[in-house]
């Protein structure tokens, strides 16, 4: 259009490129993949037409993360830690680079599930039945898909020591909820209310297998419910920690659908977070649009431990 307008006048695009880490913007993914492909695309365009491009940017910026979040430190075509290009022109491109490493990251963490739950069985001296054997393999399923992933963002959505710490927390809660809850079914325990945790006079008198359940229920909530809040008032340069959240958002809802759980103390705190990540997801997916799919399984992940404290709650109401 603006060549017709300015017929032989020179055309220069005077900034243009394309990040490969970061969160989605509406249907905008940061990835390797489409940084190589928007640069190239860009760049035959330029030559079929006598266009001039400035890139931005020659070398990542990692000290921009700082005002504009993960996606604002990689918009170089140069890694800024290696000094390599990220891509070579006209040779494939790999979103994940350590992939067999991230799988080997998932069988552990299968191993862990399935071990747990035999340790659970064993300890109880009980049998594991099959749909409890199917609920231990969902668990360990979400687990193996995405602590591999978690594990290989830390470096890039980790900024300082507060960001090195909520983030290494988030995943922390999810290797403990890899251990915990497959214990919990093969034991037979059923999800308890966070009450467990908060009343020290109840933490003693229970189960321990039972504690270490409410115990985890109590983190997820905690950080679940501070990503959400953040991506709620917050959202802009907020990165989405759904491979860090989703292993203990599935492991509990699993562990509450498998089994009624045991609701007995169940009152405001389930209440409250019930409310707010209802709220929460379902309003991250349409605030960022429906085109995000980050945002979409972000608001998953949040519905899915809604259900789980409704499901607690509603264990109360029936006795």
């Amino acid at each position: 259009h603006v060549a017709k307008m300015f017929p032989g006048k020179e055309i220069l695009i005077g900034e243009t490129g394309w990040p490969s880490a970061g969160r989605m913007r509406e249907g905008a993914l940061p990835a390797p993949s489409q940084q190589a492909l928007v640069m190239h695309e860009l760049l035959k365009l330029a030559k079929e037409k006598g266009y001039r491009v400035n890139v931005i940017e020659a070398f990542d910026q990692p000290w921009k993360r700082a005002n504009e979040g993960t996606v604002g430190g990689h918009w170089g075509l140069i890694d800024a830690g290696t000094r390599e290009p990220k891509f070579h022109w006209g040779e494939p491109v790999s979103d994940h680079p350590f992939w067999r490493a991230q799988a080997a990251v998932g069988v552990a963490i299968v191993v862990l599930a399935f071990g747990a739950a035999l340790y659970g069985a064993r300890k109880r001296a009980k049998s594991v039945r099959p749909r409890d054997w199917l609920a231990v393999a969902l668990i360990a399923f979400a687990g193996g898909a995405t602590f591999g992933p978690a594990l290989a963002a830390l470096p890039l959505e980790s900024l300082g020591w507060i960001g090195w710490t909520r983030n290494l927390a988030f995943v922390a809660v999810s290797l403990g909820a890899m251990a915990v809850i497959p214990a919990a079914i093969g034991a037979s325990v059923r999800l308890p209310a966070l009450a467990i945790v908060l009343d020290g006079a109840r933490r003693r008198q229970e189960d321990g297998f039972a504690v270490a359940a409410a115990a985890v229920l109590a983190l997820g909530v905690l950080a679940i419910g501070e990503a959400a809040f953040e991506l709620v008032f917050d959202p802009r340069y907020k990165d989405f920690p759904i491979n860090a959240l989703t292993p203990v958002a599935a492991a509990l809802a699993v562990f509450a659908l498998l089994r009624l759980p045991a609701g007995a103390g169940a009152g405001m705190a389930e209440r409250t977070a019930f409310w707010w990540l209802l709220v929460a997801g379902l309003f991250v997916p349409l605030n960022e649009t429906l085109q995000n799919w980050q945002a979409l399984w972000f608001g998953l992940i949040c519905l899915a431990l809604a259900v789980t404290l409704w499901r607690v709650r509603a264990a109360r109401a029936t006795g």
